[in-house]
């Protein structure tokens, strides 16, 4: 493949009348270089919660945490399909909805925090002081049941309009710079990192429903988690689907009580589901199975 040059770059740009200056670019980018003196930037670890509002080119925080995306599985196909007055305006009303209810689900429900939205999509970020990485997971996992709950039962019991879309989730785990930048009272929240791109890239790969995760985020799951997250080899990550705060609930009882790997009975009646080790009428017998690690 051939490079392009300077001056096949200067006749492109002349080709389609445009007028970008290389000399003046340059001079903009010297100026911004004495405008933010390295002196100037630092960065630290945290032993306290990151205030985003905190945040600037002199304070910004590299820790030890999980990236998390969940993106609206269908929601293109929805505003397209939305022809009439009362259907645009019913589509609004559902994205703004989504979107603080999401929202909601990480800052307000697990403590996380909200970096950006991205149209029908929402980058979350948790960390923990300490930079414990298997307590991180826990909750980050636990926020993303959170996620698939709220969508499933809450949004779509208010909003029966919304009741085709699902969320796509991808996490990951890794070193994360987390800053803010743009022009003074504009300035964009941002984290920068391979697992920010890692948890992107997973939750573009997933479809509405899944929740998926990176090896290292797999690596630290709890014991009774695991088999809820078999490889793909077509997602390129360990995929839950359908995960809800219900069943993780469900999980790490079982584990408590009956042990990890021991085989669990579930039966419905007018209590409810039951979990228990005992064996009975109409009861459906799970044995969790090992863990899948391979690259098949």
């Amino acid at each position: 493949m051939k490079q392009i040059g300077c001056d096949d770059l200067d006749e492109l740009l002349a080709a389609h009348g445009l007028t970008w200056n290389r000399d003046a670019s340059a001079s903009n980018v010297e100026d911004d270089k004495k405008h933010f003196p390295l002196k100037d930037i630092g960065y630290s670890s945290v032993e306290a919660p990151i205030d985003l509002d905190d945040l600037s080119i002199s304070n910004n925080k590299r820790v030890l945490g999980a990236s998390i995306f969940a993106d609206v599985s269908g929601f293109t196909g929805y505003i397209d399909a939305a022809t009439s007055e009362a259907d645009k305006q019913a589509a609004l009303r559902v994205f703004h909805a989504i979107r603080k209810e999401t929202a909601r689900v990480i800052t307000g429900d697990f403590d996380g925090l909200r970096i950006q939205y991205q149209g029908d999509r929402i980058q979350g970020f948790f960390h923990l002081p300490q930079d414990d990485g298997d307590a991180i997971v826990k909750k980050v996992v636990e926020a993303a049941a959170g996620l698939q709950s709220s969508m499933e039962s809450t949004l779509k019991a208010c909003l029966p309009e919304a009741s085709d879309l699902r969320l796509a989730i991808g996490i990951d785990l890794g070193t994360t710079l987390v800053s803010k930048l743009g022009a003074r009272g504009q300035r964009d929240r941002i984290c920068l990192g391979e697992a920010v791109e890692g948890a992107a890239q997973l939750e573009e790969r997933s479809e509405g429903g899944q929740t998926t995760v990176s090896s290292q985020v797999h690596g630290l799951l709890l014991e009774y988690l695991c088999d809820r997250f078999p490889y793909s080899a077509k997602v390129q990550g360990y995929v839950a689907t359908d995960l809800t705060a219900e069943q993780i609930e469900r999980a790490a009882k079982a584990a408590e009580v009956y042990g990890v790997g021991a085989p669990v009975f579930v039966r419905t009646g007018a209590a409810g589901v039951v979990v228990s080790g005992q064996d009975s009428a109409h009861a459906r017998t799970i044995v969790p199975a090992r863990p899948y690690t391979g690259e098949a």
